[in-house]
């Protein structure tokens, strides 16, 4: 038996043997780092959510006053069951079924304010002070 063979038997037994509750486990500490070096290098995000695939610029990452993790993002593209497809949107982490940073910059929103978020803990928000600075000179 080759390795790359090996390496795949072993990786399926794992898939297997590991309870469900671990699997996911994995794949929310790799989802949350998605989440936050979006935030953190203000770049764009695809997310599939409640069966949509969406695009959003991601401002802060926190808990809900619910208790729910959740992203607070401004939504620039993809399906909505709300109209308009655009605008703020909150995501709860448990429910996003995927993640991927695009390499699409963005910068924040100039009507985002923490304090207006919905969010009661902030993890981490978008650094607006590299925009701030931007429009100071201008």
């Amino acid at each position: 038996m080759n390795r790359r063979r090996f390496i795949g038997l072993l990786g399926a037994w794992l898939a297997v043997l590991l309870p469900a509750s671990a699997r996911a486990a994995a794949t929310g500490a790799q989802l949350n780092e998605i989440l936050r070096e979006g935030i953190r290098r203000q770049r764009v995000i695809r997310l599939s959510y409640r069966g949509f695939t969406r695009l959003v610029e991601p401002h802060a990452l926190g808990m809900t006053a619910g208790g729910h993790r959740a992203l607070l993002a401004w939504q620039i593209e993809g399906g909505s069951k709300s109209d308009p497809p655009t605008g703020w949107r909150t995501f709860f982490v448990d429910e996003l079924r995927s993640a991927t940073l695009t390499v699409r910059g963005f910068t924040p929103r100039p009507g985002y304010r923490a304090d207006r978020s919905g969010l009661r803990a902030i993890e981490i928000e978008v650094d607006r002070s590299a925009h701030s600075a931007a429009q100071d000179d201008d």
